[in-house]
């Protein structure tokens, strides 16, 4: 097998675009359920895709047909108003113009959408009056996002002088997204003091990201006895980047069981620890609790690759799933499967993101670095059971 096809490989998934990344995060905790705001939505993102087509475009200031150029916005409403597309009415959902949608959440989406941010803001700070720290929140991440950053501070610091609940931990948030560390750690120590849901946790978690692992695990410890299970999710993790296994799955154990904590994580820490038959059950326990997604998890760790190996390209054939294109890379790669690993690569030429994954799960089965070239990015962590997210937890 020839070594041209490993060394030129990228070292890691593909980063989200960021106006993607903008795009989501303007979007979190809502849902665009069949409601007169989600055609808006879709009526602007078509008209994007339009003018970016250049279905919509217009000539250049100065260009012979500049004069009678009309702009674009003009010339989407005179297209929709003779198919009948661009007003709808309805007593249920209420009504969307072609200016965009009225309701104050999705209009301000909309200008963001369209470089209106200063009268986004505008309607922002309105709900944010009102309104609880998601509005807030939703508020100072605009401001963020354009540079505004004292503003963003000043509106989480009113926020919390008008006693607005969980005003303390946005602070602490913003603060630490903005490279100021001590000043979120002493934001969450406050938010502590005030009683915001689940401060000892995220202040345990600040602090193990910024490397006072002991603290955090005080913290962890002392949130896990006043009755924060979910604690110990984090506990293990610190203890995992401190290749501290054994207390890790004890960790994770006393988590287990707890709302929104899922068991397949256990399954992962008993693999590293080597302790195979106790993984094999872990996975089995959290395939009948209905986390399904763990079968292919459960089959690896039986050595029935073959099985696995199909499983999750049943699961690729349907859209959204890029992240597994790194389990099938580790599984191709484990059996020696390097021709399809390039089959693969080749198909995915189109989607860099889902071969960013193939590749970086291939490089992560021992098989990748047989007879491996020097300078063949030699340096990728082997793992040897499935990757996944749990296998980011390394040493900080």
């Amino acid at each position: 097998m020839a070594a041209g096809w490993r060394s030129c490989w990228p070292s890691r998934p593909a980063r989200h675009d960021a106006r993607a990344t903008a795009w989501v995060r303007g979007r979190r905790n809502r849902s665009y359920a069949a409601s007169a705001q989600f055609v808006a939505f879709v009526d602007g993102l078509l008209f994007d895709r339009l003018v970016g087509a250049g279905a919509l475009s217009t000539p250049e200031p100065g260009t012979p047909d500049s004069a009678h150029a009309e702009p674009a916005a003009r010339r989407w409403e005179t297209m929709t108003a003779e198919i009948g597309y661009g007003r709808r009415t309805s007593r249920s959902y209420g009504a969307v113009m072609i200016d965009g949608p009225s309701a104050p959440d999705d209009r301000a989406d909309w200008l963001v959408e369209r470089g209106r941010v200063d009268e986004a803001i505008t309607i922002l700070e309105a709900r944010a009056r009102n309104g609880d720290w998601r509005d807030v929140d939703r508020l100072t991440d605009l401001l963020l996002e354009n540079g505004r950053v004292e503003e963003a501070e000043a509106r989480w610091r009113a926020a919390i002088e008008a006693g607005l609940p969980g005003a303390y931990g946005g602070l602490a948030d913003m603060l630490a997204d903005a490279g100021r560390t001590e000043e979120a750690i002493a934001a969450w120590r406050a938010a502590l003091e005030a009683g915001e849901p689940h401060a000892r946790s995220r202040l345990a978690a600040l602090l193990a990201k910024t490397g006072r692992v002991d603290e955090a695990v005080a913290a962890y410890r002392t949130a896990i006895a006043a009755g924060d299970a979910t604690a110990g999710v984090g506990l293990a993790k610190v203890h995992a980047r401190a290749d501290q296994m054994e207390e890790a799955v004890h960790a994770y154990r006393s988590a287990i069981g707890t709302k929104g904590v899922p068991r397949w994580p256990l399954g992962v820490l008993l693999e590293k620890l080597g302790r195979s038959d106790e993984a094999v059950a872990a996975y089995r326990s959290a395939v009948d609790a209905g986390e399904e997604h763990v079968r292919v998890r459960l089959l690896a760790a039986q050595g029935r690759l073959e099985e696995a190996t199909q499983l999750v390209r049943d699961l690729l054939a349907e859209p959204g799933h890029n992240p597994s294109y790194r389990q099938l890379g580790w599984l191709l790669a484990e059996q020696r499967r390097f021709e399809e690993i390039e089959a693969e690569a080749a198909r995915l030429s189109g989607n860099l993101v889902g071969l960013s994954y193939l590749l970086a799960g291939a490089r992560q089965s021992a098989n990748y670095h047989v007879d491996c070239p020097s300078g063949c990015t030699g340096s990728t962590r082997v793992v040897r059971h499935l990757p996944g997210r749990w296998d980011d937890v390394r040493r900080a």
